[in-house]
């Protein structure tokens, strides 16, 4: 007997196949289901997990009573944002150091701006350090003119015991093309005087460790099930991981968050997709990790790190200001101790602006305390006469008395000799200059506030019209000038200036004869 051909599309015995298998199913039963379980996830692998990125900082750190600071220079195509503190002079200079370098190949001029120019507010900008680095070269409160040229900008990250951390932060380039991004956290020891590169906190291996278990948590993240070993960074790899251990963000309980910046590329995540990272990644990290990360020299300051802060010694108008690099003014007062000085005192210490008083003797009687609290806020005193006279009319031995009669009270009061002196009226010449034998210092702008003009004409005839170096006369007996002060200093800061005494004008060597400005 024959065979009967297949139909098309149907191999023989298919309908058997079929039956059987139906069979087999039919045999099944469905497994009990086991009530809470869930299918099994991945761990955290060795204390560390991807995190939300923990970058911004309380601003409340900047209001310790940092020395804010902020330089603007258009021409250089530069701008710096950085803070210094009272009595720590290792860690100045080292800040110091940092604000000039990118200034090494560059001809420098102070510069002033027009009013408006929101240069008042200094100092440190929260969340700065963490920014993408396009965007401090080209936010205006950070970068330089026209997006091209340094941009400095610092970050406080810590404050404990008597160390507090500050993130120093320089970048360089062009909107849209950074050419270098370079961060140094500063741990510093107010008590002690010494600072330490949080450089310094980290064992050599920290940095590869710190990418690969960045890369084991990315690849997971992109759905990644391989658990073989992640292949060991090239150096630029590893440098981006080094460039995060300069701003770790460390909490009380011990655990840190970790930022890398973008860039971070591996064989196992161009594998899924994933050629390199476009955006910041952070990672948090357990205590017990961290530890194995850190030298000997991190255990000792984390000793500290639940410790209340201390605080920071207080701002000083004495501190050094170099006025080749700040954009200087110096704005004096005459006649005084008077009234209304400690009130003055009082808003300098507030602008943290350094200020000039020229004295008369008939007024310090009975006035010592203003004296010496004018001399220890840190302000220059120069003597204004003991009777205000017109010293080009009194001959030269009752100008002697005048001015060194004056300048011998201040000094026994203050303990620091007078320098320099203010003759009444403006009125000097060669035959006082030479009977006194000290600088007279007179003024480039005249704010003629004894004829009683409002302080609103007092702040239009100074704040606007001030240029680098100019020596600003206001008189602290008059009240208008007083209660116009606040308004003064922030105006003068607004435009980039820096109000400093006349010692720090002209460097500690003020020059000899008739001075109107530097």
């Amino acid at each position: 007997m024959s065979a009967r051909a297949a139909g098309p599309g149907r191999a023989p015995g298919a309908p058997l196949v079929g039956v059987l298998a139906l069979a087999l199913l039919a045999g099944c039963s469905e497994p009990p289901a086991v009530e809470g379980w869930t299918p099994p996830g991945w761990h955290d692998h060795a204390g560390v997990r991807l995190a939300a990125s923990d970058t911004d900082t309380a601003a409340a750190l900047n209001d310790l009573g940092f020395i804010r600071m902020r330089i603007r220079n258009d021409a250089a195509g530069y701008q710096a944002r950085y803070v210094q503190i009272a009595g720590a002079g290792e860690f100045n200079k080292r800040v110091d150091a940092m604000i000039r370098a990118p200034l090494a190949q560059l001809s420098f001029t102070p510069e002033a701006f027009p009013s408006g120019s929101g240069l008042a507010d200094r100092g440190c900008l929260p969340g700065s350090a963490g920014w993408d680095a396009d965007r401090v070269l080209t936010d205006p409160a950070t970068g330089p003119a026209n997006a091209t040229g340094t941009a400095i900008t610092c970050e406080v990250i810590a404050a404990f015991g008597s160390i507090v951390g500050v993130t120093m932060r320089t970048v360089t380039g062009t909107a849209g093309t950074v050419t270098a991004d370079q961060k140094t956290t500063l741990y510093a020891d107010v008590a002690g005087g010494t600072v330490t590169d949080a450089a310094a906190f980290w064992k050599p291996d920290a940095a590869s460790d710190v990418w690969t278990r960045t890369v084991e948590q990315l690849r997971r993240q992109a759905g990644g099930l391989s658990s073989a070993p992640i292949a060991p960074p090239s150096d630029e790899q590893t440098a981006l991981a080094a460039q995060a251990l300069a701003d770790v963000r460390e909490r009380d309980d011990g655990t840190a968050t970790i930022t890398l910046p973008p860039g971070i590329a591996s064989p196992e995540l161009a594998g899924l997709g994933l050629d390199q990272t476009t955006a910041a990644t952070s990672i948090e990290a357990d205590s017990d990790l961290l530890a194995g990360w850190q030298t000997d020299a991190a255990a000792a300051l984390e000793n500290q790190r639940n410790t209340p802060f201390a605080g920071l010694p207080a701002w000083n108008a004495s501190l050094p200001v170099d006025c080749s690099l700040h954009t200087c003014v110096a704005v004096t007062y005459d006649d005084g101790p008077g009234p209304y000085t400690k009130d003055l005192l009082k808003t300098l210490l507030a602008a943290q602006a350094g200020a000039t008083f020229f004295m008369q003797g008939k007024n310090i009687t009975g006035n010592t305390d203003i004296v010496r609290a004018v001399a220890a806020d840190g302000h220059d005193i120069g003597s204004h006469t003991m009777t205000h006279p017109d010293l080009t009319k009194v001959g030269p031995d009752k100008d002697r008395a005048e001015v060194v009669g004056c300048a011998d009270l201040i000094a026994g009061i203050t303990g620091e000799p007078v320098t320099f002196f203010r003759p009444p009226y403006g009125a000097v010449n060669d035959a006082v200059l030479a009977a006194i034998g000290k600088p007279a210092i007179l003024w480039s702008i005249d704010t003629n506030d004894w004829q009683g003009p409002g302080r609103a004409a007092l702040i239009q005839r100074s704040v606007p019209v001030s240029k680098p170096g100019d020596i600003i006369l206001f008189h602290d007996t008059h009240r208008d000038s007083v209660t116009a002060a606040s308004d003064v200093m922030a105006g003068l800061q607004d435009r980039g200036f820096t109000p400093v005494t006349l010692t720090q004008l002209f460097g500690g060597k003020i020059p000899p004869g008739k001075v109107t400005r530097r």
